[in-house]
């Protein structure tokens, strides 16, 4: 359905004529609430927006170019997303072509299919849509996106219904990062109300989804059954709604302050992120919860939902030092290990699953003579191997090899006697007959680290290092021919450390 009084209106109503010299009236008329929503604009060199053909999108794109092109002297670029849910949505985007059209600013259209139907219709159409934003947007792009007040309103009574506490009923934020990117939403302390009477006073044209009315979604349902109800028997109620979701915006923001200052000396990144379970037991239990949920939170694991949460403090703390329990839910798994709670993303997971049968084998490009002729002198000839860099994300962690040069300014500590030179393992290079190759554990392996007279099972030394047991088939493994060099950037093997040589191989896992 399409709302379209007048299409030469939004031209009008934009006033971008070639040669025509723009003033400030059509600023000035507008509501106090808009003018602070459009000045609220973060600064950028690249502006877009999110352009369904709605109203409050369609409404967002004529003010939004006309501020910005007058007050900042910017271009604005529209970004259309064909969800291909609904039968209209090829008119919907012939509507988002006319408008960028009337307004002379670029549509940038992208079609999608929807891939998780599990999660949902919404869900899916939301991670598509977010998808095309994060391809699209430069470094430092501001998208601005036409959420408004009654948005908000029904994001806090859904996260209500689902038990949110203050970070959920904080609704949705006004601008937030994405990627190099950001997001602003400038309309969203403007009621729908006065978004529809400005919008006719413009005469300009949008489309109506189809979909808007359906009560099978959560949302229309509050939208059309609850919000209504709310409205007649308390006036304002959802502005009063909107204004709870900034107190707890608030509030969220000191809960990460304090979960900042009590997070700093319990962390632990040596084997992925874990927190210190004696550190966190000296808190409150108020604040073990705060920490634990902003620690997910950072980890990009979400809130694995308060049955689940509570099991941490149900089974994984108390659980003996030699019990390997765990809760799983879809974003990843938390478990406790050597007196540390160690939370694993799923995307680590699934990559470190992805490497074990796998192996790289690296190429040593043997350098050739250089010649160096000094005045008055004879010629020096000079063997150097050329760097070879080995860069890989394996097990959810970088390794990489590097050829570097030992002068006497590399201070070589020792650490269960393993060469170490700030903080990287070293090894001897490669001769040219041995073949380099890096590999998971198969099992069986026996490893003599520097300076230890005996081999001992690989699995006693994860063991003595504390690796994690999940952890112990990701760990790299270093091979000269078929002798085991050295073990992530715990260990080198007897043999095959530095000796004195011009250059080493510097061994990074991290």
């Amino acid at each position: 359905m399409t709302v379209s009084p007048d299409s030469d209106s939004i031209a009008n109503a934009s006033s971008n004529t070639e040669g025509y010299q723009l003033n400030d009236a059509w600023f000035v008329s507008l509501p106090d609430v808009l003018k602070q929503a459009l000045n609220s604009i973060p600064d950028s060199e690249h502006y877009f927006v999110a352009l369904s053909g709605g109203l409050d999108s369609s409404l967002l794109a004529v003010l939004a170019h006309r501020y910005l092109l007058q007050f900042r002297h910017a271009s604005l670029t529209a970004i259309h997303v064909h969800h291909g849910i609904s039968q209209h949505a090829d008119s919907w985007q012939k509507h988002c072509e006319d408008i960028c059209k009337c307004l002379g600013i670029e549509l940038i259209a992208q079609q999608v299919s929807l891939k998780s139907p599990k999660k949902g219709v919404e869900e899916a159409a939301r991670s598509a849509r977010y998808g095309v934003f994060e391809s699209v947007l430069p470094k430092g792009g501001v998208l601005l996106q036409g959420h408004h007040q009654n948005d908000q309103a029904e994001t806090v009574l859904l996260r209500l219904m689902r038990g949110a506490g203050v970070t959920g009923m904080a609704g949705i934020p006004r601008t937030r990062s994405l990627n190099a990117a950001s997001i602003h939403r400038p309309f969203l302390d403007v009621s729908k109300e006065l978004l529809l009477k400005v919008a006719e006073g413009l005469g300009l044209s949008w489309v109506e989804d189809d979909s808007n009315v359906s009560r099978e979604y959560d949302r229309n349902f509050v939208r059309h059954d609850v919000i209504p109800v709310l409205e007649s028997r308390w006036r304002g109620a959802v502005s009063r709604l909107a204004m709870s979701a900034n107190h707890c915006r608030e509030s969220s923001e000191l809960e990460d302050a304090l979960a900042q200052i009590d997070i700093a000396d319990m962390t632990y990144e040596r084997f992925g992120s874990a927190l210190s379970i004696t550190k966190l037991a000296r808190l409150s239990m108020s604040r073990q919860h705060n920490v634990v949920r902003y620690w997910l939170r950072q980890l990009g694991m979400g809130f694995p939902g308060e049955k689940r949460f509570l099991r941490i403090w149900a089974e994984l703390l108390p659980a003996r030092d030699d019990a390997n329990p765990m809760i799983e839910w879809s974003q990843g798994v938390i478990r406790r290990y050597s007196g540390l709670l160690y939370a694993l993303p799923q995307t680590a997971i699934e990559s470190q699953a992805r490497f074990l049968l796998s192996e790289w084998e690296v190429g040593f490009i043997q350098a050739e003579d250089v010649e160096q002729r000094g005045a008055g002198a004879e010629h020096n000839t000079i063997k150097r191997p050329t760097t070879v860099v080995f860069d890989e994300n394996l097990g959810g962690q970088r390794y990489s090899l590097r050829i570097v040069e030992c002068g006497p300014e590399v201070d070589y500590l020792s650490t269960h006697d393993t060469p170490l030179a700030d903080g990287c393992l070293m090894a001897r290079l490669p001769s040219e007959s041995e073949r380099v190759v890096v590999k998971f554990r198969q099992g069986g392996e026996l490893f003599r680290p520097a300076g230890k007279a005996h081999h001992r099972p690989l699995k006693k030394h994860f063991h003595d290092h504390n690796v994690p047991p999940w952890l112990r088939d990701s760990v790299p493994l270093l091979y000269y021919n078929d002798s085991l060099v050295a073990v992530g950037q715990l260990l080198v093997a007897e043999g095959f450390q530095p000796q004195g040589e011009s250059e080493s191989l510097e061994i990074k896992w991290c």
